[in-house]
């Protein structure tokens, strides 16, 4: 039992109930910037958003399902052709991601609506913590955070179809390693 009240301590020590509020900010922002997606999340890929992303989470998942990782690469569609998923964005990053969303609701439209809010809303909420990393007081990481993650040509990209443009939520993560290697010298 100690073992659990120390872990639990230690995440309400480390995280204050601002920082909380802030985090359901970013949520209330996500859910406004993405309003028109809402009512229909389950059925419509929206605003151009291609049929590919839903057949790359759905590949994903069955190789996942399937463990058939020595075929990953030979992708059903474009069937003549061998490792012809090779030759675009395979998405496996987005697995660990994916695969819950889609093992739980079995619809890989609502997982692909779903993902793209979500990963909206952890582009703000990483981008603030690492910038609270950095020594910025709440409202710069708030400021900060919002310009990253609601820069309009950002919302633009990934609501035009542009799905690969969600992987932003790993670039202040990179920022962040990169600026403590180069302080520390550890990879740790």
């Amino acid at each position: 039992m100690g073992k659990f009240k120390r872990i639990k301590d230690a995440i309400l020590n480390r995280f204050s109930w601002t920082d909380s509020m802030v985090l359901v900010f970013f949520l209330g922002v996500t859910l406004l910037s993405r309003y028109w997606m809402l009512r229909d999340i389950a059925t419509n890929l929206y605003r151009g958003i291609p049929n590919i992303y839903g057949w790359m989470a759905l590949w994903n998942c069955r190789v996942l399902d399937t463990f058939g990782f020595l075929n990953y690469w030979n992708a059903n569609a474009m069937y003549l052709f061998e490792n012809n998923l090779a030759l675009s964005e395979s998405m496996m990053g987005f697995a660990p991601f994916i695969y819950p969303i889609w093992k739980i609701s079995g619809n890989p439209i609502l997982t692909v609506n779903i993902l793209s809010i979500l990963f909206l809303w952890l582009a703000s909420t990483i981008t603030y913590f690492v910038l609270r990393k950095f020594n910025f007081e709440r409202l710069p990481s708030i400021v900060g955070a919002l310009i990253f993650a609601f820069y309009p040509w950002v919302l633009k990209m990934s609501s035009l179809g542009r799905f690969h443009m969600q992987g932003l939520i790993w670039l202040p993560i990179i920022i962040y390693a990169n600026y403590k290697f180069w302080e520390t010298h550890r990879r740790k």
